[in-house]
């Protein structure tokens, strides 16, 4: 017994498979090209809100109380993922 895989016609088996396999339908691809781009609407607007801000808006971007916000949220994304690394086992 060989650990080769069939050949059918120069193919593989799994490689005709997949020739033959459609694709998803226009179904379900047109809800999940409307939630992509609903979901890059916010972004969107706070790039737009963002390069039409005068030089004030980069001073608050920029002041130590946001860096400590950022660093809390940081610690607050790392300590959930390993407890929740602990719980699946992963």
């Amino acid at each position: 017994m060989s650990a080769e895989p069939q050949v059918a016609q120069g193919r593989t088996v799994i490689g005709a498979w997949r020739a033959h396999r459609p694709g998803p339908p226009a179904l379900l691809w047109a809800p999940a090209l409307a939630v992509a781009l609903a979901m890059t609407l916010p972004l969107a607007y706070l790039g737009v809100r963002g390069l039409g801000a005068d030089g004030e808006v980069w001073g608050l971007l920029f002041r130590l109380r946001t860096l400590q916000i950022l660093m809390r949220s940081l610690v607050l994304v790392v300590t959930v993922l390993g407890r929740c690394s602990c719980l699946i086992k992963v």
